[in-house]
């Protein structure tokens, strides 16, 4: 598989298990997190591509994606990047006060 369709299968992924995907400007890195009880995947515009798919990644490994169907070249994928992962940064909830 392409970089590319991996990045537009990750995403379908992300949004079935209820993910909104933003992409904005700005000077902050890219990253996922809750958000007032809303998950929220947000990328800076110029991320580049290996780099979204590295969050993608991260955030579905913090999921359970069991009852989800994939590719079984994605699902390989994912297992080889699980490897990588480092685990004590996987994300942040933010909520209102």
């Amino acid at each position: 598989m392409k970089l590319n369709q991996i990045y537009e299968e990750l995403s379908d992924i992300v949004k079935k298990i209820g993910y909104s995907v933003r992409h904005d400007k700005g000077q902050f890195q890219s990253g996922y997190c809750v958000v007032n009880d809303k998950k929220l995947i947000l990328f800076n515009r110029y991320t580049p591509l290996e780099t979204r798919v590295n969050v993608m990644v991260k955030c579905i490994l913090t999921n359970d994606i069991d009852g989800i169907f994939m590719k079984p070249a994605l699902r390989d994928f994912i297992e080889q990047e699980s490897k990588y992962v480092d685990d004590d940064k996987l994300s942040i909830t933010i909520t209102d006060r």
